[in-house]
């Protein structure tokens, strides 16, 4: 083998090492292709170590294989490094198990100060996996000081990193020591880079969930509403996400007054990203906090994001919610609000000169249109003849295929709450006409199959 071709060598050593010559030529086949001049088969190397450190027996692994990763972690590329990060946090078994989690910290603190994004993401989310497999003492003696290292780091890197880990020791935290880790992590959160606050803010969830209800009422909660208003975009744009999150820990009383003013102030936000997600969990979000917030006291705020936001995913993500939103009012209040507005936007619009443009705010109408017959349960039998089979029919006879076609696959709800009978007489006559429409059914050329009448 000496005096084989190193290529050949490799070729050899891979075949042969592992299950016939040993662990130690596993490690010095590692070690050769890691330090190679060839990505794929440092990648290649990479994604081996975990079989490689199984082979070697757990002393070995921890007195050989981490050492040597650590030593060469300035020398990979970012994609060497992502692959290692990953193998890194399923090693616990392969080093004898969470007792022996510290001679992991080494290898991923290095990770985890790496300036790369993914890097570190990657090194934070195995700390996290091996934090659930380590004991409560090892988590207080290598994780906590970890925290506190990188916490402290005079690189922001560090301080991203440091944020995605305080879930992960607060449980096992001394009740006497857990206001100082929270006081670390408020720090984090108000810190001076907007990178740094913004990696606080996306771990909050996941230390709400681990802290006392009191502490998340008290501390977080007012953390929270600071940073939803953080004057960096970047910052505050996770806010409903993390609200959608945080509520589900908390009673409607409690949802309502500590995140209701923030819910209403979304709607004026100039970040159309905080107004998509608010659109798309706007009946979890209201319902979150009803009934001390009424779900009728909601309507207006739904029709402004359906039927007002100048971003049209923003209508388009309230439009798709129609059916759902509606489910959790009174027939009274769908009659009197909703409908108006469906009727108004269901009208293919006009441009200036009074012509039809049929691509106008199309998707919104779409959503509509598949929506509508979900109406027809809340709205009663009576209700539906009269006022909701109207708009059916006007979806029905859109000049757009598409929506004509969404609004029949869902017309099953409609024809449950009207019934046989009365389904005959209102609603089967218009159908069977369009249905003979071969340009309706198929589109034309390339215009999909054909939908047979319910």
């Amino acid at each position: 083998l000496i005096s084989t071709a190193p290529v050949a060598r490799r070729w050899l050593l891979r075949r042969w090492a592992a299950p016939r010559m040993g662990s130690v030529d596993a490690f010095a086949l590692l070690v050769e292709e890691l330090k190679s001049d060839d990505i794929v088969d440092q990648v290649a190397a990479a994604k081996r170590i975990n079989t490689i450190a199984l082979g070697m027996g757990a002393e070995k692994a921890r007195s050989q294989l981490l050492p040597f990763l650590r030593s060469c972690v300035d020398e990979y590329t970012d994609e060497i490094l992502l692959a290692v990060a990953e193998a890194a946090g399923g090693l616990v078994q392969a080093i004898g198990g969470g007792e022996h989690v510290g001679s992991l910290i080494p290898l991923l603190e290095a990770l985890a100060e790496k300036e790369e994004t993914i890097v570190r993401a990657k090194a934070v989310q195995s700390l996290v996996m091996i934090g659930a497999q380590t004991p409560a003492n090892v988590i207080q003696e290598d994780f906590m000081s970890l925290v506190k290292r990188l916490s402290a780091g005079e690189f922001f890197p560090s301080r991203i990193s440091a944020a995605g880990l305080f879930a992960t020791v607060y449980p096992s935290t001394p009740a006497g020591s857990r206001p100082n880790l929270r006081k670390q992590y408020e720090q984090l959160a108000k810190d001076e880079m907007p990178m740094v606050r913004s990696a606080a803010f996306a771990h909050l969830p996941a230390l709400a969930a681990v802290v006392e209800k009191e502490v998340f009422l008290g501390e977080l909660s007012p953390l929270f509403n600071e940073l939803s208003v953080d004057l960096q975009e970047s910052v505050r744009e996770m806010a409903v996400d993390n609200m959608v999150k945080m509520v589900e820990k908390l009673t409607p009383d409690e949802a309502a007054k500590y995140f209701g003013a923030f819910f209403d102030n979304v709607s004026t936000e100039k970040c159309s990203a905080m107004r998509v997600i608010k659109a798309k969990n706007f009946v979890k979000l209201s319902s979150a906090m009803a009934p001390a917030r009424p779900m009728r006291d909601q309507v207006a705020a739904y029709l402004q994001l359906m039927s007002a936001d100048l971003e049209v995913e923003v209508r388009n993500a309230a439009a798709n919610n129609l059916g759902a939103f509606c489910a959790k009012l009174d027939s009274a209040t769908v009659l009197s609000q909703i409908l108006p507005v469906l009727k108004e936007l269901s009208a293919e619009p006009q441009d200036p000169a009074g012509v039809p443009v049929a691509a106008m705010n199309q998707q919104v109408r779409e959503h509509m249109a598949e929506n509508v017959c979900l109406l027809a349960p809340v709205l009663g039998r009576e209700a539906s003849i009269n006022e909701l089979l109207p708009l059916f029919k006007r979806f029905l006879c859109d000049e757009l295929i598409e929506i004509r076609r969404k609004v029949l696959r869902s017309v099953a709800p409609l024809v449950e709450t009207l019934g046989a009978e009365a389904a005959e007489q209102h609603l089967l006559p218009d159908v069977l006409i369009w249905a003979q429409d071969s340009q309706w059914r198929g589109g034309g050329p390339g215009g999909g199959e054909d939908i047979p009448p319910p």
